[in-house]
């Protein structure tokens, strides 16, 4: 499974983790884990800019979340149908981020491991600072998850509102058409001949 990895343009998602591990660690036989689904669904306003993790805090577990075979928008961990070991009765959370326009978008579910675990996950506009302070409630030891601006955020966001007049400016006035918006390297003619 290839692992979302969020290309935002407005933020920069920064994640430590100090004595966590990675998502493999759970194909170990380690006491308690047993085969489960894990499927995760987003839903809310969210684009393809998005990064979604498992936490499994009782074995310091953070792995990262892709898209599963059915490619259906339904997400899951490790495996590409949804299968993964788990420990079982143990607290867990997911963890969703990503952009929508210049809005960091968020939503986090916690929930009780069982040997089949079907997870909906809300996404929502929120500041970068709620973000930062959400992520700190959730008092995940050693592993911080915190939103920070972009190197280039300001400028993207200037950009961003001086295209609709750059748009207006090239347009000839009256034209209603995408001629502009045609492949310059396109040598088919857009004459007409009377």
């Amino acid at each position: 499974m290839s692992p979302l990895n969020g290309n935002y343009s407005y933020y920069h998602i920064k994640v430590e983790t100090l004595g966590w591990y990675n998502i493999d660690i759970l194909l170990n036989d380690l006491t308690g884990n047993q085969k489960s689904l894990l499927t995760v669904r987003i839903i809310g306003t969210y684009s393809s800019t998005m990064d979604l993790y498992l936490a499994v805090p009782s074995q310091r577990v953070l792995g990262q979340g892709g898209l599963l075979e059915t490619k259906e928008d339904l997400y899951g961990f490790y495996s590409t149908d949804g299968t993964i070991n788990l420990p079982q009765d143990q607290k867990a959370y997911i963890i969703a981020m990503g952009e929508k326009g210049d809005q960091l978008v968020y939503g986090v579910q916690a929930f009780t491991i069982t040997a089949e675990n079907r997870i909906t996950v809300s996404l929502s506009k929120i500041t970068k600072e709620e973000f930062n302070n959400k992520m700190k409630s959730l008092s995940l030891d050693n592993l911080t998850i915190t939103a920070g601006d972009s190197k280039h955020a300001d400028e993207i966001r200037q950009l961003d509102k001086k295209m609709p007049i750059l748009d207006s400016l090239l347009k000839p006035k009256g034209c209603n058409c995408d001629c502009l918006l045609k492949n310059p390297m396109d040598t088919t003619s857009h004459e007409k001949t009377i």
